[in-house]
């Protein structure tokens, strides 16, 4: 059964989330260049040469300057959570498959009639070396914390 069956992540849905966020990062992006262009585009001497002209585009220069600063923080903050979704998705994508990689290849193991781990009466099997230890003092090989008791495979 392949992972992506019992899979809590949808994978899929996360690149159709980044993706999304892309674009809206890139119109973000557009929104801003048009803006910022015609923002640039007033003559400062449209307020005037005289004192009152030149601290009101001081003033104003300085409010477009922090509007700038923020909405160019969205957009980077847009265009940064975009990457970090479709990286997620990468690695949910690549444990999901090296998951069903190894659980294709343990089916095929056992189906090709080897005895399951530590089986007895003959070929097949894991090396003596490599068989689950069944002592300990957890009893009938269960139980037991990390002072040698419970499943532990000799090297």
């Amino acid at each position: 059964m392949p992972s992506s069956e019992v899979n809590w992540v949808n994978v899929e849905g996360l690149f159709r989330a980044a993706d999304g966020i892309d674009a809206q990062g890139r119109k973000q992006f557009e929104i801003l260049s048009r803006l910022y262009g015609q923002v640039n585009l007033i003559d400062p001497a449209v307020f005037g040469d005289d004192k009152g002209g030149r601290e009101f585009y001081a003033k104003w220069s300085g409010d477009v300057k922090d509007w700038d600063e923020g909405v160019r923080g969205v957009m980077d903050s847009t265009i940064a959570t975009g990457y970090g979704v479709t990286n997620m998705a990468r690695a949910f994508k690549s444990a999901d498959d090296d998951t069903t990689d190894m659980a294709d290849g343990l089916d095929k193991y056992l189906s090709d009639g080897l005895p399951p781990l530590g089986g007895h009466g003959g070929g097949g099997g894991l090396p003596p070396n490599q068989v689950p230890n069944p002592g300990g003092n957890g009893g009938g090989g269960g139980g037991g914390g990390n002072d040698g008791g419970g499943h532990h495979v000799r090297h």
